[in-house]
């Protein structure tokens, strides 16, 4: 009995293993893409700020 539930064990691993490093992987990804939208939008707030000074 111990030994089914020891084989069962290490062979969820290899099923859940995988599909939990995929998840931290998007969940990083998906941090990247944000950071890179937020750094984009403060460079156009920067450039439109810049053009409105220049404008007066």
């Amino acid at each position: 009995m111990i030994c089914g539930l020891a084989r069962e064990r290490f062979l969820m691993s290899f099923v859940f293993a995988p599909a939990a490093t995929y998840l931290v992987s998007l969940c990083r990804k998906n941090c990247n893409n944000i950071k890179n939208h937020l750094a984009i939008l403060r460079l156009d707030v920067l450039r439109s700020n810049l053009k409105l000074n220049l404008s007066f």
